[in-house]
């Protein structure tokens, strides 16, 4: 089993099997009419954009959110009012890359978020509003947090982590398309105002080896999902 307590590590993945900008790419041409995803910002109406910055609770219902988690149907499932949508493979090809992560890093099978969290960090804008650690919000403690950007994160447009638990000496955590981050869920997180002038898009998902999982009380703060293998979580793909 891969040991990440207290650690945050940066690896690559092969962008040919695990073709997330493409899909993503194809999405926003569709949904926004561009295929750049970095620049959505520029193609949503004035009066759909975030008219301040965004708090907790916000950092997830915004025009473009409901827009880009249209990008599977497995997200419909879920939703106030599902809409039909194509099915681009996201999910599936998620799922696959928890396998690859399984074989290749973690050498176990994994409890996995059955549908991994989609963040958007507009211009001037926060992706998440508030520092935290997951287990603020109930997460369980023998989570693993997995951060994958869709495009460029650097500067002001990327996570921020504290390098040790409760250092709070907290900086960027860069990654580009075609790396991934794993680190303990421990570590408190968040992100700054970002002002490097475009749009950062990853997608996140908590996973848990099989051998430390145990059923917990708890629901996700936004679709109230309780933490279990069922629900919250996947096992079986």
């Amino acid at each position: 089993m891969l040991a990440v307590t207290n650690q945050i590590t940066t690896n690559r993945y092969d962008v040919d099997k695990f073709n997330f900008y493409s899909i993503f790419s194809q999405h926003c041409q569709e949904s926004f009419g561009t295929s750049a995803v970095e620049k959505i910002h520029d193609y949503i109406p004035n009066h759909l954009q975030p008219t301040r910055v965004l708090q907790v609770g916000e950092d997830q219902a915004t025009y473009a959110h409901g827009i880009l988690y249209q990008i599977d149907p497995a997200y419909q499932l879920k939703a106030k009012t599902p809409k039909i949508v194509e099915n681009r493979g996201f999910i599936r090809l998620y799922q696959e890359f928890v396998k690859f992560l399984e074989q290749e890093v973690f050498y176990e099978q994994l409890v996995y978020q059955k549908l991994p969290t989609l963040r958007i960090h507009f211009p001037n804008n926060l992706s998440v509003g508030e520092y935290h650690r997951d287990r603020n919000y109930s997460h369980p403690i023998e989570e693993v947090n997995i951060w994958v950007p869709i495009t460029q994160a650097t500067g002001t447009a990327t996570v921020q982590m504290e390098s040790s638990y409760d250092a709070k000496d907290f900086g960027p955590v860069e990654a580009e398309y075609g790396q991934y981050v794993i680190f303990d869920s421990g570590l408190m997180h968040g992100n700054e105002v970002n002002v490097e002038g475009y749009t950062r898009v990853s997608f996140d998902f908590r996973v848990i080896p099989v051998s430390m999982y145990q059923e917990r009380e708890g629901a996700s703060i936004n679709q109230k999902m309780k933490f279990q293998i069922g629900d919250y979580y996947s096992f079986d793909h």
